[in-house]
């Protein structure tokens, strides 16, 4: 009846599986409104009792996903022209639910950012680590905007500056 807070985030099952072998589906739990949900997972299939059905259940609560990050701005120092230097900027899951973080970036020359522990699911009070790369390409400052973006944060999304010099 609320197949609408229910949705597959992945499924290895759409080609043919080999006897004794498994495929998993996922399903994500994600309500727009407080109280019981319910919904069922039809799994067609071409053995007997198809198809299968699986029950889902889950509660909406009244919560907030929120995140927060350093106050800025992130400054990388003066690099010599083509060589890197890493920064680990930390997010912080200041919300009552599990944060989901989507993506991270920034543009040239801060552009290599990659998740790195923000690409699970960050626990309530809990911080991840993501690291934004900084390679100059010419003798002179810079300044950008890192943005990142969760799928579940109400103030998503957030950005920080940061800053380095080439020379």
């Amino acid at each position: 009846t609320d197949a609408a807070s229910f949705t597959i985030a992945s499924n290895t099952c759409t080609v043919a599986i080999a006897p004794a072998a498994t495929c998993t589906i996922t399903v994500r739990f994600q309500p727009t409104t407080t109280g019981a949900k319910t919904a069922q997972v039809a799994i067609a299939h071409n053995a007997g009792g198809s198809p299968s059905l699986v029950p889902l259940s889950g509660t909406g609560v009244n919560a907030s996903t929120t995140f927060s990050l350093p106050a800025g701005p992130i400054a990388f120092g003066t690099r010599t022209i083509n060589s890197n230097t890493t920064k680990t900027v930390l997010v912080t899951n200041t919300g009552t639910n599990p944060l989901f973080i989507t993506s991270a970036s920034a543009p040239a020359p801060f552009a290599n950012v990659t998740l790195g522990t923000c690409s699970a699911a960050v626990a309530v009070g809990k911080t991840c680590k993501l690291n934004v790369t900084f390679t100059p390409t010419a003798g002179t400052a810079y300044g950008a905007t890192l943005t990142i973006v969760s799928s579940n944060a109400t103030n998503s999304p957030r950005t920080v500056n940061l800053t380095g010099t080439g020379r």
